[in-house]
């Protein structure tokens, strides 16, 4: 949890310039209900942007999608890149 800090020294040590963060699994796919999935995908790539916000020239974000909700997990993956400017790969 502490990226700003312990981790950038961490990656200066090892050379490492630019690190993708997500979310850890389980993730959000142990909650078989979608209003709570989609809640904690929400909060946890709220609180990745936010990180990501404070250097983008460190560190990029891989958005969490409640896949319990296929559609509602295209269009949130679709507003983290758009609105959170995270990484984007297809």
């Amino acid at each position: 949890m502490d990226i700003q800090e312990r981790r950038l020294r961490e990656m200066d040590e090892q050379g490492i310039e630019m690190m993708l963060l997500s979310l850890n699994a389980p993730a959000v796919q142990p909650f078989p209900k979608k209003p709570r999935a989609q809640e904690i995908a929400r909060k946890a790539n709220d609180y990745l942007a936010g990180e990501v916000r404070k250097r983008p020239d460190r560190f990029q974000g891989l958005a969490a999608l409640a896949m319990q909700d296929p559609e509602g997990a295209a269009a949130s993956s679709n507003g983290c890149v758009k609105e959170l400017a995270f990484a984007a790969r297809w």
